[in-house]
């Protein structure tokens, strides 16, 4: 934000000074132009001066016919406005509704429509549009912050698994505040990481999303499934001790090799495993006991699809190298 604001205040004290170095006259109109065009990325900044610069061709030559043709009272503005913001908001281009504006007004106080006025007023446009483009080109690196992220969101990934299998074997109710805890500072952490990535792309010219941005996606997606596990817990009994234990080491496994380049395979076949010693217990004697079971094999599904996320994930991105 600091930064952005240094950006406004030097390039709107730059372009005017360029303004008036050139010998344009109403030179802190270029500065405004700055301010009003400096993006919060590149790709925005880029997007945003196309836009204006339709918007303020658009702007001039309807604003000199106007002018040209019932004078340059202030009702000869409003004849301007009446038909130019209908225009923009039609055409898509309200990014360039103020500065189109503001540059029809520098003709309006000039009283006269000629050469010299549509040169001075283009000119104080681009000259404007320009630096803010050029001091758009700067955009510090937010890859350490990205890394942070990651590595933050990976640790508590860790440490709710490890959560959810102490769970499993010792059903303490205990678990479920420090639980609840941990899965609200997550999802709090995946959005602001989500949005800090968002952000960097925007900065990147290539279209292709960011390696950064599709990892956190696929995260975000496994920690969906991390929350449903936990609201199936509160409805899972594990009676079946052998069950419990094989699904309880499993989960701290994956949580033990939980990070970035692990595809998770092993844990898959070890998954299917357990689910096949699960389906050939005793079976159930009665509601109770066939509701409970159908509840674990339905956590058991969705810790699968969370490990199959991860998998696919890694798959995906070995097709692209």
């Amino acid at each position: 934000m600091y930064l952005r604001a240094m950006k406004m205040v030097a390039g709107a004290l730059l372009a005017t000074l360029l303004a008036d170095f050139i010998g344009l006259t109403s030179t802190t109109t270029a500065g405004v132009i700055v301010l009003l065009s400096l993006g919060k990325t590149k790709r925005t900044s880029l997007e945003n001066a196309w836009i204006r610069v339709k918007a303020v061709i658009l702007a001039l030559a309807l604003g000199s016919a106007v002018f040209s043709l019932i004078g340059f009272g202030t009702f000869s503005l409003g004849v301007f406005l009446v038909a130019f913001v209908p225009t923009i908001l039609k055409l898509k281009l309200e990014g360039g509704l103020i500065i189109g504006t503001v540059l029809v007004t520098h003709l309006k106080n000039a009283g006269v429509i000629d050469g010299t006025i549509l040169y001075n007023t283009v000119l104080l446009f681009l000259l404007g549009v320009t630096v803010a483009l050029m001091l758009n080109l700067y955009v510090p690196s937010m890859k350490r912050y990205m890394t942070e992220d990651q590595r933050f969101i990976e640790e508590k990934f860790r440490v709710i698994l490890l959560g959810f299998s102490s769970k499993l074997t010792l059903g303490e109710k205990k678990h479920d505040a420090f639980c609840q805890q941990l899965l609200t500072e997550t999802s709090q952490r995946i959005a602001v990481a989500i949005k800090r990535a968002k952000m960097a792309q925007e900065n990147n010219w290539s279209d292709e999303p960011l390696y950064e941005l599709k990892y956190l996606l696929m995260r975000r997606t496994q920690f969906g499934v991390l929350e449903r596990m936990f609201k199936l817990m509160d409805r899972l009994s594990m009676t079946d001790l052998l069950a419990a234990t094989l699904i309880s080491e499993l989960m701290e496994k994956a949580a033990l090799v939980l990070e970035e380049f692990n595809t998770g395979d092993a844990l898959l076949l070890e998954l299917e495993e357990i689910s096949a010693v699960c389906r050939s217990g005793t079976l159930p004697k009665n509601r109770e006991e066939f509701e409970n079971r159908a509840v674990l094999f339905q956590y058991l599904s969705e810790f699968r699809y969370f490990l199959e996320l991860k998998k696919q994930f890694s798959d995906d991105l070995y097709l692209i190298d």
